[in-house]
């Protein structure tokens, strides 16, 4: 994880396989949107909204899909 990412939760508990999924993702797009525009300072606020087996499954192969697509689609919709 680059050293300037810092994630904190505001809601919800960091503490279960929900959390660590979500702080997954919040750390995949920040350090694509780092990437893209290493000079983006403004912080980054991400909602997850997961269910069912993918809130507590990250390894599977679906999980894994589910996350390129979501990095897919914050790459086409560029704000940075």
């Amino acid at each position: 994880m680059p050293t300037h990412l810092d994630p904190k939760f505001l809601l919800g508990s960091a503490n279960d396989p929900r959390g660590e999924i979500a702080q997954l993702y919040a750390l995949q797009i920040a350090s694509q949107i780092a990437r893209q525009n290493p000079r983006e300072n403004r912080t980054l606020l991400v909602g997850m909204g997961l269910t069912g087996r993918l809130a507590s499954d990250y390894t599977s192969e679906e999980a894994r899909s589910l996350l390129l697509n979501v990095i897919e689609i914050v790459n086409e919709c560029r704000v940075w």
